[in-house]
């Protein structure tokens, strides 16, 4: 396999004596967790943001059986880890941290020449980036998997380690103030999102005798019934321009939809339910195909946003059963008590209402979005420019845009 996104990038940048391949300045390491020993060491995940973090211990999902868990490999302070299946995503770190990975992993350890941190922010750069996408042989879940054998040929930049190690104290600087402020902008999200679902809730949960209550079957009706599920692989075969639903919101587009017109879906299925980290009730409009994990209601009156944000605002939680799959099954749905004006009218107004908060709601949220995705794109220029050498990290600014 050529190495043609990093020759083309770096090949005006670097001197024949800075140029290395990967084989000969990285060694894989084989260490495992082994028997009883291994109860003590601390087992890590590789995230796709470039850095190993503990695992949540019982609660995490991705809990392994106890002989997968002894061939888990160890890991040391300053050993580069690479996780070949996601590679493509970013999964690639050298880690901070002490413990034990996936044996689906790899772990390796650098020469003496090599500056860890330096090497981290080199192959997290676009170049490295952009050839790892080259090293897929399909999007599928083998033939994503990265080879070892063109991670070994791969060339790597390497200057006097001096200067390795002044871009990796640059880069570890900014790259950490960079990612404070895309966390703050984050929290700014979830603060917006909040005063967002208070707002509606205290809008359209009422009592009195303008109002009228009763199970949310007198007032929607259900079509379930029109829903299909389509896996992975068929919606690859069918992209087109109509969204396709599941518990949460879109999460892919189709060639064909199921529905045309406003609904009100409703989470079936999935932690969500209980987390409320994200909306359980929404609208969706236009043409659409829903698949088997959202209940599809029609309300009786056209009152769409109201019930959306009515429903949202109620604890379903006494209604969803089951423990590893929290599920709202259509019948507990139906059953649900909501208190409600008591004319169409103002359902409606309420609606309304509900519609003018939310614009102004998803406007900041966008703003929100739009400043993270700079200083994202902005992180990983400097990145590629600091690590590759285009830039001087000793005449550069401090300044962060976003």
């Amino acid at each position: 396999m050529s190495n043609l996104a990093i020759e083309a990038a770096l090949g005006r940048t670097w001197t024949g004596s800075q140029r290395h391949v990967f084989k000969r300045v990285m060694r894989q390491t084989d260490a495992r967790v082994g028997g009883a020993d291994g109860e003590a060491v601390d087992r890590l995940s590789l995230s796709s943001g470039g850095y190993l973090y503990p695992r949540a211990g019982t609660t995490d999902r991705q809990q392994a059986s106890e002989a997968t868990e002894q061939r888990s490999l160890l890991v040391e302070v300053d050993q580069l880890v690479v996780n070949p299946m996601w590679l493509t995503g970013g999964s690639i770190a050298v880690s901070s941290l002490a413990g034990a990975v996936s044996p689906d992993y790899r772990v390796f350890t650098s020469s003496t020449h090599v500056e860890p941190r330096f090497l981290h922010h080199l192959l997290r750069s676009q170049p490295y980036r952009d050839q790892y996408d080259l090293f897929v042989r399909a999007n599928t879940t083998f033939d994503r998997r990265i080879q070892q054998q063109d991670l070994d040929q791969m060339p790597l930049w390497l200057p006097p380690r001096d200067a390795q190690q002044r871009i990796a104290e640059f880069l570890d600087d900014r790259v950490a103030r960079i990612d404070r402020i895309i966390a703050a902008r984050a929290d700014q999200m979830k603060l917006v999102n909040a005063m967002f679902r208070s707002e509606v809730a205290g809008m359209v949960s009422g009592i009195g005798v303008a109002w009228m209550e009763g199970a949310l079957r007198r007032f929607v009706t259900s079509e379930d019934a029109v829903r299909v599920p389509l896996s992975g692989e068929e919606r690859a075969q069918r992209k087109g321009p109509y969204p396709y639903f599941g518990a949460s919101g879109a999460i892919d587009s189709v060639d064909d939809y199921l529905f045309e017109g406003p609904r009100v879906l409703l989470s079936e299925d999935g932690a969500n339910l209980l987390a409320r980290s994200s909306p359980i009730a929404f609208v969706a409009d236009g043409r659409y195909w829903v698949n088997n994990h959202a209940h599809v209601l029609q309300p009786l009156d056209g009152a769409h946003d109201f019930w959306a944000a009515r429903i949202e605002s109620l604890d379903v939680s006494p209604w969803v059963t089951g423990s590893a799959q929290p599920k709202l099954t259509v019948d507990a749905a139906m059953a649900l008590r909501v208190s409600t004006p008591a004319t169409v009218a103002e359902r409606l107004q309420l609606g309304e209402a509900v519609r003018r908060v939310r614009v102004v709601a998803e406007g900041r949220i966008e703003d929100l979005k739009r400043s993270m995705v700079i200083l994202d794109e902005y992180k990983q220029s400097l990145i590629t420019a600091a690590a590759t050498g285009d830039l001087d990290v000793t005449t550069a600014g401090s300044g962060i845009p976003g």
